[in-house]
């Protein structure tokens, strides 16, 4: 029975550690034209970006931020790092659609903080 027990122990140790780890968050820099380089937070296992909801599949990282002055609705393709940008500003002369699909977004580490 001892026996038994030890190898059973032995098994669940080696199980454990081979098991894969996967990173709850990833971050992402991305760069366009005329558009500065921005950094995102990926929280995968609450489905956020930068603390927004996102539909986070295999393929596609995608959100909204919406504000007062407008829609911005991103898409980064995670197969191939694209990013897609497209914005609708609220102006007093209508609104104004804005696209940039010329972003490209790559896995950087986690950013240094201040404090």
């Amino acid at each position: 029975m001892r026996n038994v027990l030890l190898a059973l122990a032995i098994w669940l140790v080696a199980l454990t550690a081979s098991q894969p780890t996967f990173a709850q968050t990833i971050y992402l820099k991305c760069s366009a034209n005329n558009i500065p380089d921005d950094i995102y937070t990926i929280d995968l296992a609450k489905q956020t970006v930068n603390n927004l909801p996102a539909s986070i599949t295999a393929t596609s990282i995608d959100w909204h931020n919406e504000n007062q002055t407008g829609d911005n609705h991103i898409v980064i393709d995670r197969t191939t790092g694209n990013r897609i940008f497209d914005v609708l500003y609220h102006t007093r002369q209508g609104d104004k659609r804005f696209r940039d699909d010329a972003g490209i977004c790559t896995s950087v580490s986690a950013p240094q903080t201040k404090f």
